[in-house]
């Protein structure tokens, strides 16, 4: 699922197992033409959320050394995929990475990869008590009472199934300073 806002641009959410790589139905698409199409896969494991390769071509490099196994992403770092994309990574909790493109054609890819749900606070000021879950059939909002989303221009309840092209529009709650934020499904 991807979300989009006004200040920040397109962010994707995926979650593991995620696919890194060239194929269209990559959890976390990469345009670079030197990346293989399932080049690597984030995997949680033992608690923890681990990079691997997937088989690819050219390998993976953490921090410029080449992976030879399974890696815990942990603190932030840079991975190497293909001859020229680099990606920028950041763990923000056991569960989760901020994956920041670095380089090249994805240097615009911004891709949280984590365990559901995913809190928005996290990401976004002002969607604080808002999260996302990526289930087997889709993608679904929840919030936390007195915090008023409209998704397609209705208020919505505590969970709302969100389809491509909806807009969920979230205001602050009564009291609280902020104007609001807009994020677009795709």
């Amino acid at each position: 699922a991807g979300a989009g806002s006004a200040l920040l641009g397109p962010i994707r959410f995926a979650a593991v197992p995620a696919t890194l790589g060239r194929e269209l139905l990559a959890e976390v698409p990469v345009r670079d033409r030197t990346v293989s199409r399932r080049h690597a896969v984030i995997a949680a494991r033992d608690g923890e959320l681990h990079i691997e390769d997937a088989g690819s071509r050219a390998g993976v490099r953490v921090g410029g050394a080449a992976l030879g196994g399974p890696l815990p992403l942990r603190g932030e770092g840079e991975l190497g995929l293909g001859r020229d994309c680099r990606i920028h990574f950041r763990a923000t909790a056991r569960e989760r990475v901020i994956l920041r493109g670095a380089s090249g054609l994805d240097r615009q890819l911004v891709a949280v990869v984590g365990i559901d749900p995913f809190p928005l606070e996290e990401l976004i000021p002002g969607a604080d008590g808002i999260w996302l879950e990526l289930g087997a059939g889709g993608a679904r909002l929840g919030r936390i009472d007195g915090t008023p989303v409209r998704v397609g221009g209705h208020f919505v309840g505590a969970t709302c199934d969100l389809l491509h092209g909806d807009v969920i529009e979230i205001r602050p709650a009564a009291g609280v300073a902020g104007t609001g934020l807009r994020i677009e499904v795709d």
